[in-house]
């Protein structure tokens, strides 16, 4: 009777080991490798390409992958708050997206907010200056962005006297948003005045006259962050 006991009672402690070994197996993610374009595991069922610079997570959850790169140091992955797995990001809110997944460029994202920012060469904090919510004006913005003339970084030698980040959401709650730079200048450039747009990704420059400073003046701020 006594051993029957003993061997429910161990039966018993069973399911109580199990959620105890998931959550350790969660605790160790898997390990990415770099190979034929990618960063993949070693299984094949994961594999994640590096998103352009200009794509910003906007808040980070839990640690769901590693990229190992030897005596260079691994890089933690995690979840970006809101976004399902085809997208992890970096510490640094570097997004990191699922093969074979295109994210949108700005004519597609459909902005509806544009966040005007201090620069800083910290990717992952940013003094918001100005929040521009109107649709039209927004809209506008983005128009003038994406049809705009693209002027080759190359082709700009003077030196700019004003640098800030724009940063352009789909929603005041999305999980990831695309950040460009608006530079003055001092004097005009090559006839294109002395306001543009910056792509860092496709370093161009783009003119965007007086209207970016006309947007911003007295909208109220707000503030993006990493958790």
């Amino acid at each position: 009777m006594k051993g029957f006991i003993r061997r429910l009672a161990a039966l018993a402690v069973i399911p109580l080991l199990l959620p105890c070994l998931l959550v350790a197996c969660a605790k160790n993610p898997p390990a990415l490798t770099f190979s034929d374009g990618a960063f993949r595991s070693k299984d094949g069922k994961l594999a994640y390409v590096e998103a352009p610079d200009t794509y910003y997570a906007i808040r980070l959850g839990d640690v769901q992958a590693v990229i190992t790169r030897g005596e260079l140091g691994d890089i933690p992955l995690y979840s970006v708050v809101g976004c399902d797995d085809e997208l992890l990001a970096d510490q640094d809110l570097k997004l990191y997206v699922a093969e074979g997944v295109a994210l949108p460029t700005l004519d597609k994202l459909g902005a509806v907010q544009i966040t005007l920012y201090d620069y800083t060469e910290e990717r992952t904090y940013h003094r918001p200056m100005a929040t521009l919510k109107e649709t039209e004006n927004v809209t506008d913005l983005v128009r003038l962005i994406t049809e705009g003339e693209k002027i080759s970084a190359d082709a700009v030698t003077a030196e700019y006297s004003v640098r800030r980040e724009l940063l352009f959401l789909s929603d005041p709650e999305a999980c990831f948003g695309i950040m460009l730079e608006y530079r003055k200048f001092r004097s005009d450039v090559n006839g294109h005045g002395t306001n543009f747009v910056y792509d860092r990704d496709a370093q161009c420059y783009i003119p965007i006259g007086e209207t970016l400073e006309q947007y911003f003046i007295g909208d109220e701020e707000t503030e993006t962050t990493a958790e």
